[in-house]
């Protein structure tokens, strides 16, 4: 550190004097980034050397790098190195830049918060500027900058385009900033005030329009300091400037759902006040010399992605948290052959800490910790240790996590009271016993097994789960089996929780050969978990022989699939009769209509832009029935993630914890 205050090394900034006595204003930053070796450099050293005024100070540089694959931790670390100020917070699972975003609000200290975006470059004076327009503003509030487009060639149409839409952001901005009614922000490079600063909930598309929204649920203010100028990457065709206005239209319907009311655009404002739109788009145009075949070009592929927003929202829906980057070469880091720092020391196995670390991350999703009792069977197929050899091992891994009365649990995580949730299983568990052998009693002979699976299967539901089932009928009798569940459900059974009734979901029904499809075609770790950990009701002979069909299980948990697996194989159950046969086959198509119809006034209730986990697909055939939901789908996809140091014979190992590591 030199003695004005910058980085060793930093160009010097000018600062202005001081007033006698003035205590020191502290500034943390936070970036966040997803492969991006080319520019995160560019942003941090763009931060360091700021010009700040002589009474404000950065204090810490937090820098999240999520779910990275390439040379982004290095080059975080390289700084860090160098600058103490600069925290790596390593996230190797991506789960979307609110998620990265929540870590930097919970550790950020001081007066303010300046957020730059890893593919941005702040100018020298852009902090300074931003300070300024914040004088006089009461906490809670939000300083943005203005961000400014790379220069690009004049014939090139995809720059022309975005020239102009870079203009109407600017101008919009200046219209509506500050001033009463839906308000924006945009999230290049912001200033925020910690005190009252609104918590980030993880999903969000737009981390600007969201907060800008909440601030103003708080009564705080918004600003625009437009000589606050930040250089920003654009796409460099028109179908990734259709992506990324795709996201973004998105992200704006979702802040209008999580917030309760949407944030200003400019076809909003066009609405409202016509006027005043006209006025901005002809600023807009003579700023960008746009002609107006340029802007009939932008208004129509907006248009387009407004339409691709749209469509997004029919089921299977898309959920836009996690997204592509996109790229111009236009804030490049140093190339690849760069000299780095050596690699932090690699851990004693890191296929285990991948394994334990994604199954520490899946329980926080779920407001748990992993069992130690129940981890050795979980571990990679080359591990075979005990409780207390893994005891013994995570003692000395304190990066993981720490242990806590038999579970494991992740680093800067509370422990999570359990006990209700154990007691709520067993007595789901019971409820489901019940429900097998009285309310399914009369069509036993359909049947060739029930199990339980999911939370009860796992010993922990949350009050509200359901008693997720996974139910296998003889050949021909899946939908006179569902018809008779569903009415026995609704007339006999009737769900109470308060009464120790769970609400059953027939999650899936299958027939014996698609069973024995579906268990033969490999599906990773997570359904080879579920698959092994599933408490048979009903016919448990016969579950555990067709768990003979999953020999792929064998690979991925070795452990687990030799307790479980049935030791003989067991003869598949007969078709029913022709007469149930026909019935089964009329009842399917009036059946899988009301089910289809069921699920899309299910997903209704709960928008998948503001509770993406909570949406679900509805899959019917003649011979099966399942419910997909995002989340399920989501944790499969973070479970699946291979860990780059597995070993290369290790095909069930996972990519690692969700919970960071800090890093100096």
């Amino acid at each position: 550190m030199d003695p004005r205050g910058g980085p060793a090394g930093s160009p010097p900034a000018a600062r202005a004097p001081a007033p006698p006595d003035t205590p020191p204003i502290r500034l943390d930053a936070g970036i966040v980034a997803h492969n991006e070796e080319r520019s995160v450099g560019i942003a941090i050293d763009s931060l360091r050397a700021q010009a700040l005024p002589a009474n404000v100070a950065w204090g810490t540089i937090w820098v999240v790098a999520s779910g990275c694959t390439d040379r982004t931790e290095a080059i975080v670390a390289e700084r860090s190195a160098r600058d103490p100020r600069v925290r790596l917070l390593a996230q190797p699972v991506r789960r979307g830049k609110a998620a990265a975003l929540k870590e930097v609000f919970r550790r950020a200290r001081g007066e303010g918060l300046v957020l730059l975006n890893a593919d941005a470059r702040a100018a020298p004076d852009a902090v300074a500027e931003l300070l300024a327009r914040a004088r006089g503003l009461a906490p809670p509030y939000a300083v943005m900058a203005r961000p400014t487009p790379p220069a690009a060639p004049p014939n090139d149409r995809t720059a022309a385009v975005l020239r102009l839409l870079w203009e109407l952001h600017h101008e919009f901005h200046l219209e509506i900033v500050g001033r009463p009614g839906p308000t924006h922000l945009a999230d290049e490079l912001l200033l925020l005030s910690l005190a009252g600063l609104p918590p980030m909930e993880e999903g969000v598309i737009n981390d600007g329009a969201y907060l800008a929204a909440r601030l103003a649920d708080r009564g705080g203010q918004s600003a625009y300091a437009d000589r606050a100028r930040v250089a920003i990457e654009v796409p460099r065709s028109f179908r990734a400037h259709l992506e990324q206005r795709r996201r973004i239209l998105a992200g704006h319907r979702q802040v209008g759902a999580l917030a309760g009311r949407p944030p200003a655009t400019l076809p909003g404002l066009a609405l409202r006040e016509p006027r005043r739109a006209i006025s901005i788009l002809r600023r807009a145009r003579a700023a960008s010399g746009a002609s107006w075949a340029t802007t009939a070009e932008l208004f129509l592929c907006e248009a387009v992605a407004y339409g691709l927003s749209q469509w997004d929202r029919v089921p299977p829906r898309r959920s836009h948290a996690l997204w592509r980057a996109i790229a111009t070469g236009s804030l490049d880091e140093a190339p690849p052959g760069t000299p780095l720092p050596p690699a932090r020391s690699a851990p004693a196995d890191a296929a285990v800490d991948a394994r334990i670390a994604n199954l520490v991350g899946v329980a926080e999703r779920f407001g748990t910790a992993v069992d130690l009792e129940t981890l050795p069977a979980l571990l990679p197929p080359h591990v075979a240790w005990d409780a207390d050899r893994l005891r013994g091992y995570l003692t000395g891994r304190p990066d993981l996590g720490r242990i806590e009365e038999g579970r494991f649990v992740g680093v800067g995580r509370p422990a999570p009271s359990v006990e209700d949730r154990r007691d709520r299983g067993r007595a789901y568990l019971a409820a489901a016993q019940r429900f097998a052998e009285r309310d399914l009693g009369p069509v036993r002979r359909w049947l060739g097994c029930v199990a339980v699976t999911g939370s009860t299967a796992y010993g922990e539901p949350a009050a509200g789960d359901d008693l997720d089932l996974f139910v296998v009928t003889r050949p021909g009798a899946v939908w006179l089996f569902l018809a008779y569940a569903y009415l026995e459900v609704r007339l006999r059974y009737r769900p109470d929780p308060a009464a120790g009734r769970p609400p059953p979901c027939f999650n899936f029904v299958v027939d014996a050969p698609g069973a024995i499809r579906e268990l033969r075609r490999p599906r990773g770790f997570l359904v080879a978990r579920d698959a092994l950990t599933a408490r048979p009701l009903v016919g448990a002979d016969y579950y555990k022989s067709l768990l003979r069909e999953g020999a792929w299980m064998e690979r991925v948990l070795p452990r687990l699939y030799a307790q479980e697996r049935g030791e003989t194989p067991l003869p598949p159950p007969a078709p029913v009769g022709w007469a149930w046969r026909l019935a089964n086959a009329a009842l399917f198509l009036p059946m899988a209509a009301f089910l289809q119809a069921r699920g899309l006034r299910g997903n209704a209730r709960f928008p998948a832009d503001a509770k993406p986990d909570l949406a679900f697909r509805t899959v019917t055939g003649p011979g099966r029935l399942s419910f997909l939901s995002s989340r399920y789908e989501s944790i499969g996809e973070l479970l699946a993630r291979p860990s780059a140091a597995r070993p290369a014979s290790d095909a069930g190992a996972v990519g690692a914890t969700t919970a960071p590591r800090v890093a100096r």
